[in-house]
C-alpha cells in the first residue's frame, strides 16, 4: 500500500470513528433518558473518537515517512560490497543517488553493474516491506484509538472539554510553527544582508 493510499484509508477510518462514536453517544443518551442526560452533544463524542483515531496515527505516519529513507539507504549501503562501502563520501553519495534514480525510474548517468542492480532490488524490497508495516501499524493505532474512546463513552464523559483542549493545543502548535518560520525567514534575510 502506498503512503498516499494509506493516508486516504486513515482519513476514511477517522470518519468512520466520528460516526461510530457519535452513534454510541446516541445509544448511551437513549439509555440514560435522552440527550439532556449526557454531558456533551453527540457530535463532540464523535469528534473525540475521530481525534483519538487520527492524531496518533498521523503522528506515527509522519515520523515513519521522515525516517524511512535514511534507514533504507543505510540498509542498502550495508549490503553493498566492501569496495563500494569504502568509497569517499562524495562518490558514495553519487552512488546512492544513482540507486535512488534507478528506483524512481529516472535515467542513470553511470554504468549499472550487477551489484547496483541488486542494491536497487533490495531498496525496492525494503520499501515495500516498510510501507506494508507502516499500513499495519497506522491502521492498528487508529482502530485502537477508536476502541479506547468507544469504551469510555458514558453520560459523564466530558467530550466537549477534551475536544476543545485538543483543538487549543493544535492551534498553539500551528501558531508556534508560524512564529518560528517567520523568525527563520527574518534571520536568513538578515544574515544574507550582513554577509
Amino acid at each position: 500500500m502506498t503512503p498516499t493510499t494509506l493516508l486516504i484509508c486513515l482519513i476514511g477510518l477517522t470518519l468512520f470513528g466520528f460516526f461510530f462514536g457519535r452513534k454510541k453517544s446516541f445509544a448511551v443518551a437513549h439509555q440514560a433518558g435522552g440527550l439532556r442526560a449526557i454531558h456533551s452533544r453527540p457530535v463532540y463524542y464523535g469528534m473525540l473518537t475521530a481525534l483519538w483515531c487520527g492524531i496518533p496515527a498521523l503522528f506515527i505516519y509522519a515520523l515513519w515517512l521522515a525516517f524511512e529513507p535514511n534507514i533504507i539507504i543505510g540498509q542498502v549501503i550495508h549490503q553493498l560490497p566492501e569496495s563500494y562501502r569504502n568509497l569517499p563520501p562524495a562518490e558514495l553519495n553519487l552512488l546512492v543517488n544513482d540507486i535512488k534514480n534507478q528506483v524512481a525510474g529516472n535515467i542513470v548517468v553511470g554504468k549499472i553493474g550487477p551489484e547496483i542492480t541488486a542494491a536497487v532490488d533490495h531498496y525496492r524490497h525494503l520499501r515495500t516491506v516498510s510501507h506494508a508495516a507502516l499500513a499495519v501499524v497506522v491502521l492498528t493505532v487508529g482502530m485502537l484509538g477508536i476502541l479506547a474512546v468507544w469504551r469510555k463513552i458514558n453520560p459523564t464523559l466530558r467530550a466537549r472539554n477534551k475536544v476543545e483542549r485538543v483543538t487549543q493545543w493544535v492551534l498553539v502548535a500551528c501558531s508556534s510553527i508560524a512564529i518560528l518560520v517567520t523568525i527563520g525567514i527574518v534571520l536568513s534575510v538578515l544574515f544574507e544582508a550582513i554577509r
